[in-house]
């Protein structure tokens, strides 16, 4: 069994429900875990159940997969343009993948490198000893287009905006990394208690084409939904909606700003996406 993939004993309050790997749930009994080994060392480490193990596996193999190939593209010598987010937690998680690739390429960056990027303000950024590789920094909602385009060969982003503007892009590795979810939350002591409660109210949402077609399907028929581009827990706040949909990462946004979850929406990761599927070559 895989040491990495181990984790400490349950506690006496232990999850009696089913845990679907890589929710927000399971995220959340992670950071427990880990805070429950910070306190208690030694400890025994036994297995989790296989589908919590295969999950993680096979987001492992993934990263090793996009290493692979933004590896093998910045060595071909061509032209590699790769786009990733301007700012923010995605953008931390593509560069850092990016620094492996260009270890693993025989260009490793070091400290003075590192800080020079982050000091840089070009929107076009070549990487220094490997001048085909351009990284464009761009919106996370433009990535998709990028690559959809032509206008970047590959992109780092989050699945949610390929699904929200429905791109014509392939996935090619999923990370495992920038976890987070999409919710429905209302104002604590609301009336609203189930998702059918939402037919005929307001909901503010920075991802309204998910949000419709998750309605729909639960047979739920909003009076409208508000598209915002940020800080969407304010809307129940200022009386415009009855209720929003947002994306979180352990759902501490909800509660500072007097929200209650009332369903998990869909969980999202970090992924690599491309036109069409690049060729590997095999070892």
């Amino acid at each position: 069994m895989n040491e990495a993939l181990k984790r400490p004993l349950e506690s006496s309050t232990a999850r009696k429900a089913p845990v679907t790997p890589g929710s927000r749930a399971d995220r959340l009994n992670w950071q427990q875990e880990e805070a429950d080994r910070a306190r208690y060392t030694p400890r025994n480490l036994p297995p989790e159940p296989e589908a919590i193990l295969e999950y993680y596996e096979k987001r492992r193999e993934g990263r090793e997969r996009a290493k692979k190939i933004i590896t093998e593209m910045a060595q071909s010598g061509n032209e590699v343009r790769i786009a990733i987010q301007k700012n923010g937690r995605l953008s931390a998680i593509a560069w850092g993948l990016l620094e492996t690739c260009m270890q693993a390429a025989g260009v490793p960056m070091n400290e003075e490198g590192r800080e020079r990027q982050q000091k840089n303000r070009t929107l076009v950024y070549e990487i220094p000893k490997l001048p085909n590789v351009k990284i464009v920094s761009a919106r996370s909602g433009d990535i998709a287009w990028y690559v959809e385009s032509g206008n970047a060969d590959i992109g780092i982003i989050g699945e949610d905006q390929i699904l929200e503007k429905k791109s014509k892009v392939e996935v090619v590795a999923r990370l495992g990394l920038g976890e987070c979810s999409l919710a429905i939350a209302v104002p604590e002591g609301s009336p609203i208690t189930s998702l059918k409660d939402l037919n005929g109210k307001t909901i503010a949402t920075s991802l309204p084409t998910i949000l419709k077609n998750y309605l729909k399907s639960k047979g739920v028929k909003a009076k409208s939904i508000i598209e915002l581009g940020g800080s969407v827990e304010a809307a129940t706040a200022l009386g415009f909606a009855d209720a929003v949909c947002d994306i979180t990462e352990t759902g501490s946004s909800f509660v500072a700003n007097g929200l209650t979850e009332l369903e998990t929406v869909r969980d999202f990761e970090a992924v690599v996406i491309t036109t069409k599927k690049p060729r590997v070559k095999s070892k």
